[in-house]
């Protein structure tokens, strides 16, 4: 960095010196300033050397996980801004393989998977979850898992390594792979919204309420933060489902401080999200815990 500006200083002070050595009346200065471009030139000092240009966008797109109601906001951004054609006249997307593999760099276990796959042919997509702390915590949930890879078939998780070798050995992967994927198990049906009520609600409301945890042992430090942490993360896919998430900001003398972020910023039900919602089920677990802090809250 400090070599390529001092060569640009050097080649601009040049260029000014035989600029005005050119335009002198004495034909000596300009025999000289004649001769300093000349020399300049050979010992490569004539031009200031531009930067590698930016190579053209080839208008692909990193292939990221996403929420399908985030999937489907970014659509609808894109039709808006007039990025693609409301009509449906852009290409259609290619199907997205049957399995994938979300997998930690480095894991030997996630590379036999890998093998194994690519051996039989089939396609799959890699899912790193290496530096996603909030991906890994998405999966432990799903999975009950904390271990790689974890592998996805049409959607329904079947385990890790030793489970995708067992099935391939008694030949329930190619079946699974040729029955297609599975009928979608019905959802629970949600609330309707009270007529002149908002339509953003908490992800939380109807929740069963959960026996709370007797206290038998207060926690501190960091077993305190690691109990913490395991409820926000049994609470985490609750607040996903609708675009947010939560954000651990710290714990201090019996409050836990979290940070709604994504679409719960700004949404008016986040209040009832981190009262009824968060606090509520931190408490239960947690019964030495008083309360919860959040910027949103301090907002009210």
């Amino acid at each position: 960095m400090l070599r390529t500006l001092l060569r640009r200083a050097t080649v601009a002070t040049l260029d000014g010196v035989t600029a005005r050595a050119r335009r002198s009346n004495r034909a000596a200065v300009r025999v000289v300033g004649s001769v300093l471009d000349d020399l300049r030139a050979r010992v490569g000092l004539d031009k200031i050397g531009t930067r590698s240009p930016i190579p053209d966008w080839d208008g692909s797109q990193p292939d990221q996980p996403m929420w399908p109601s985030d999937r489907e906001r970014l659509h609808k951004h894109r039709v808006a801004q007039g990025i693609i054609p409301a009509d449906g006249e852009q290409k259609a997307a290619p199907p997205k393989p049957a399995v994938e593999v979300y997998l930690k760099r480095g894991c030997p276990y996630t590379r036999a998977a890998i093998e194994l796959l690519r051996e039989r042919e089939i396609e799959f997509i890699e899912r790193d979850v290496t530096d996603d702390e909030a991906l890994q915590g998405w999966l432990r949930n799903v999975t009950g898992r904390k271990t790689t890879p974890q592998i996805f078939l049409h959607d329904q998780s079947i385990g890790g390594f030793d489970e995708l070798r067992e099935l391939d050995q008694s030949g329930e992967l190619r079946a699974r792979l040729e029955r297609g994927k599975p009928e979608p198990t019905p959802k629970r049906p949600r609330k309707l919204p009270v007529l002149g009520a908002h339509p953003e609600r908490s992800p939380f409301e109807g929740e069963v309420e959960l026996p709370e945890v007797s206290a038998s042992e207060r926690l501190e430090g960091d077993a305190l933060i690691a109990r913490v942490r395991e409820v926000l993360d049994e609470l985490r896919p609750m607040v996903q489902s609708d675009g947010g998430d939560i954000e651990l900001l710290d714990v201090r003398d019996d409050t836990v401080s979290v940070s709604l972020t994504g679409n719960c910023v700004g949404c008016p039900s986040s209040q009832a999200t981190l009262r009824h919602g968060i606090e509520r089920r931190l408490r239960q677990q947690i019964p030495q815990l008083r309360g919860i802090r959040s910027p949103q809250l301090d907002r009210a």
